[in-house]
């Protein structure tokens, strides 16, 4: 969950281009697309994904 919340804020706060993530990150530009395409359609805010656990639902 952190490196969605990392390329989200990269993205919306800081205003850097997909490329310009995969860089940062490591992560690659397909994902990082789809991560912010998904981020968008849900329509969430950043403090919305701020709060989300980084823990696996299926580690309990």
């Amino acid at each position: 969950m952190k490196s969605v919340r990392d390329i989200v804020k990269l993205h919306s706060d800081m205003g850097l281009s997909i490329r310009k993530i995969q860089g940062a990150t490591g992560v690659a530009k397909s994902t990082v697309a789809d991560y912010i395409k998904r981020f968008k359609e849900l329509g969430l805010s950043l403090e919305q994904i701020e709060v989300l656990d980084d823990q696996n639902p299926n580690d309990h």
